[in-house]
């Protein structure tokens, strides 16, 4: 019997390290794609066949540039339809919305994306206004949605971002209707439509999460900066709008914690960073690959931290779960360099 093949795109991410370990230990054929020349996961000894991929043409530079280079897209999905027939690959894994966005739209040309929810059903997380519209028809009773206003009757201070994006980029503090038309311009200079939404001075909280195509929650790392049993009330809540959306797969609430009370600014379609994708027992690589290949039930699995651990931490735990060196050496001096040339 031949082993189930997975292709794992955004291979420059030290997420992808999780995953490649992982997936070594459960004897899956692994290929890993990324349009970087040395990615992360090149510096791996559980690296795989790896393959360089064009730029998706998607969120470019992550949201740095113009949201959409067609062109670009195009040749992106012609040629990760190509490999995935020519390498029959059973599941394809995008570790971010650059690649995931343009593949599920066109996933009927492809291999490894079947069992994936519908396009429709991704962007009612990654389009923050079709986002707010249906997180706000839902009602929730354990966390606060924030208010969002047309820029005419916008109050001040007010926060405003892409709707469609990915990372901090172009989100700004708005303290006076000239400030958020100069921001707006900029948005729109690059393409992007704007969200407008009120400030929130909160604390940030992100736990990562794994859906079931029953919608159950089975998967939970998060820190403790709310009390867990709240956090244990949350989680009904999320299940019942993945539900409502038919969602199932990685999925990251961004919630403000402010006055102890959650508000929720977005749920990305994937999972939050944290260094070398470590789960810290939560094992999200070989449960998601059960959740969309199989029939298997995943058991339910939930951890709770006071805090991601820092990165000199998160290497040391990973070098001592995988005797993986050469990754570590790769991403902290990567880290190093990118710090210095930003200064």
């Amino acid at each position: 019997m031949s082993k189930s093949r997975v292709l794992i795109l955004d291979s420059e991410l030290s997420s992808v390290l999780n995953f490649l370990s992982s997936y070594s230990e459960a004897d899956l054929d692994i290929l890993t794609g990324s349009w970087q020349r040395f990615p992360i996961s090149l510096f791996s000894r559980f690296r795989g066949n790896h393959t360089k991929v064009p730029e998706s043409g998607y969120l470019p530079d992550y949201g740095a540039s113009v949201l959409v280079k067609e062109e670009k897209i195009k040749r992106f999905v012609d040629f990760i339809g190509k490999l995935t027939f020519a390498k029959n690959i059973d599941l394809v894994i995008p570790l971010t919305e650059s690649s995931l966005i343009p593949l599920s739209e066109n996933r009927r040309k492809l291999k490894g994306l079947e069992e994936y929810p519908s396009h429709d059903s991704i962007l009612s997380l990654h389009d923050k206004k079709l986002f707010v519209e249906k997180i706000k028809s839902f009602l929730p009773d354990f966390f606060l949605v924030p208010e969002t206003f047309n820029k005419d009757k916008a109050t001040f201070p007010c926060f405003v971002r892409p709707a469609k994006g990915c990372g901090s980029n172009f989100s700004y503090r708005c303290e006076s209707f000239e400030e958020l038309c100069k921001k707006i311009d900029i948005l729109k200079r690059y393409g992007r439509e704007p969200i407008i939404q009120e400030f929130i001075n909160g604390n940030r909280f992100a736990p990562n999460l794994l859906v079931d195509k029953d919608y159950n929650i089975v998967r939970v790392y998060s820190t403790t900066k709310i009390h867990k049993e709240k956090m244990k009330k949350i989680i009904p809540e999320l299940e019942s709008f993945f539900e409502s959306i038919e969602y199932y797969g990685f999925a990251s609430p961004q919630f403000l914690i402010k006055d102890d009370e959650a508000h929720i600014m977005e749920i990305n379609p994937r999972l939050s960073y944290v260094p070398y994708g470590l789960g810290f027992g939560v094992r999200f690589p070989e449960a998601f690959f059960k959740i969309l290949s199989s029939k298997e039930d995943v058991k339910k699995r939930f951890v709770f931290m006071e805090d991601v651990p820092p990165v000199w931490k998160s290497s040391i735990n990973y070098f001592i779960r995988s005797l993986d060196p050469f990754p570590m050496v790769k991403f902290l001096f990567s880290r190093s360099f990118w710090r210095i040339i930003h200064r």
